[in-house]
């Protein structure tokens, strides 16, 4: 039912409809926008386009910035030249984007001008009320418009405007039709409809938040022992040093992507590969580019891998064991702690991180200390004593759960 504003406040619109009925509607509402429209036809399909702002450190001279609305269903799409992606818009960021169409229409029809008598000079159409412009719109009707609503060319200040719509609709949102088609080529992850799962262990949900996919009993250390604890509300947390938004090169095409967005992704690669991000040295990291490179593998999400490598993790809860550590997830690393070789790390059942591992490492000390390979990669030798009575040692004061130390004791006997 159409609405014609006859008052309001700095932050309602007074509003009466056709049946005469009066009501009040918020300013920042769909409803409120959609009341201040007199030349689009919110019934009808609206596309517009223009280049937003005058300088951007990504596209140089300006941005391409289109819109389509469909009436049909109330919902918006705003799509950077250039990009690959697209951000779908509903409810009040529809109607600041509609309203900016709208001041293109009505800059463009030159009958809703007003002339000022004391000035001597035509008044800017954004100066008017918006009761004015929708009487003078109104009273222009039957004059008639050559204006397009399907095919608005906007000007540099209403695409600008139109263009902080897309920031502000991108700035806080997890996109699964953007995230979904990244993170689908990543090996061993699976698209949900609540997130990716990786290597059925993690789900890292569409708010960029991660969870262990199955309810295990979690611990954590109180003095020389472990206790049942409720754990953390995330399997890992971690945090970024990702941007408001940005511009991202993923597979060869361009992404605006928003904060949560470069969680979402960093975060699925940080747990697809976390011994890539904290346990290897510098060497090692060389030594896998190179590989990279002599095989031809294109790093295709570069971008996102740098962000990865930001990491900075709170807590873990270890996926095996159920132990909570509420601390960095390369404390106490078996290679960086006791230089065991990354084959070792590798034949292991727990995690080289937890002190599952390290009590695993522990119970299996006469097969390694007989293996045929180097166990340690800083020249110790395999029989080296010293390095066995450190690992001891640490082990003794690195609690784990009850049903850790049953299930080494079943498959290896006791120390």
């Amino acid at each position: 039912m159409s609405a014609s504003i006859i008052g309001g406040t700095a932050s309602t619109h007074l509003v009466e409809y056709e049946n005469g009925e009066v009501d009040s509607v918020s300013r920042d509402s769909l409803h409120g926008a959609i009341c201040e429209l007199s030349m689009i036809d919110p019934e009808k399909p609206v596309k517009a386009s223009g280049r937003a702002l005058d300088y951007d450190e990504h596209d140089g001279d300006g941005i391409d910035v289109q819109l389509e609305v469909r009436p049909d269903i109330m919902e918006g799409k705003i799509t950077i030249g250039g990009r690959a992606d697209e951000v779908y818009i509903t409810g009040s960021e529809l109607g600041q984007a509609l309203l900016a169409v709208e001041e293109q229409a009505i800059s463009t029809d030159t009958s809703t001008a007003t002339y000022d008598q004391q000035s001597g000079f035509a008044t800017s159409v954004k100066t008017q009320s918006v009761a004015r412009r929708m009487h003078n719109s109104q009273s222009s009707d039957d004059s008639g418009s050559d204006f397009d609503q399907e095919d608005v060319v906007l000007s540099n200040p209403n695409a600008s405007e139109l263009y902080e719509v897309y920031e502000s609709a991108l700035r806080t949102r997890v996109r699964e039709d953007v995230v979904n088609p990244l993170v689908s080529q990543v090996p061993g992850v699976e698209v949900t409809d609540t997130g990716a799962v990786i290597e059925d262990t993690y789900l890292v949900t569409y708010d960029a938040e991660n969870y262990l996919v199955d309810d295990i009993d979690t611990y954590s250390v109180s003095g020389s022992n472990v206790v049942e604890t409720d754990g953390e509300k995330q399997a890992v947390g971690l945090s970024f040093n990702t941007e408001p938004y940005g511009v991202f090169t993923i597979y060869g095409d361009e992404y605006t992507l928003s904060a949560n967005e470069q969680s979402f992704l960093a975060t699925v690669e940080f747990l697809k590969s976390p011994s890539k991000y904290l346990e290897i040295d510098s060497f090692e990291t060389e030594v896998y580019a190179a590989i990279q490179e002599a095989k031809g593998e294109p790093l295709h999400r570069a971008d996102i891998e740098k962000i990865a490598e930001t990491a900075h993790v709170t807590h873990f809860v270890d996926p095996k064991s159920g132990l909570v550590h509420r601390h960095d997830i390369d404390k106490h690393v078996l290679r960086s702690s006791f230089q065991v070789a990354s084959w070792v790390v590798d034949e292991l059942t727990y995690s080289s991180f937890d002190h599952s591992g390290l009590a695993e490492l522990a119970y299996r000390e006469k097969e390694f200390r007989n293996a045929d390979r180097a166990v340690f990669f800083d020249g110790s030798s395999n029989d080296d004593d010293e390095k066995w009575d450190q690992i001891n040692s640490t082990e003794k004061n690195a609690p784990c759960p009850p049903e850790v130390y049953r299930r080494l004791q079943s498959m290896y006997g006791s120390k």
